[in-house]
């Protein structure tokens, strides 16, 4: 896994977001995948690499840290194609999404979070989007939030 190399502790006046990548399973994956092959009696099987099942660090975390270090708002993204992600198979069937797709399942702040917080969160996850070549964005929001959007957007 990575992330910024930063104090999170420093004095911040304005929140500030951090992005945590990476797939903490993937290393392990390996791990089985040497192992398996290894008892099987597979040459080279120390060094073999699994037949890619979803896209290298396709998963992140955007961070929201006040400016007393404290994480006040968190937002999971998963980078993939529609049947690779979650709210795959909940999506109205004549609504389906193509093409690389960053979904937003999951998303948390914390009471008396500063202003904004969720907007940060939002705008970090779109960049992480377009950055990874993602042509639409899937999230799932309650009725509240999704007028907002509308009213906002």
């Amino acid at each position: 896994m990575s992330s910024s190399d930063v104090d999170l502790r420093a004095e911040e006046t304005e929140p500030t977001v951090h992005v945590v990548t990476g797939d903490p399973l993937l290393s392990r994956a390996t791990e089985l995948y040497r192992q398996g092959l290894a008892e099987a009696g597979v040459a080279g099987a120390e060094v073999a690499t699994p037949p890619p099942l979803r896209p290298l660090g396709r998963t992140s975390f955007h961070v929201v840290v006040d400016g007393g270090g404290n994480a006040v708002g968190v937002i999971h993204a998963t980078i993939g194609t529609l049947d690779q992600l979650t709210l795959g198979p909940i999506m109205d069937p004549d609504k389906r999404l193509s093409g690389i797709i960053c979904e937003c399942p999951s998303i948390a702040v914390v009471a008396g979070a500063p202003d904004g917080v969720a907007e940060l969160l939002y705008r970090s996850v779109y960049c992480f989007a377009r950055r990874n070549g993602a042509t639409s964005l899937a999230a799932a929001v309650d009725p509240m939030t999704l007028d907002v959007f509308r009213d906002e957007y």
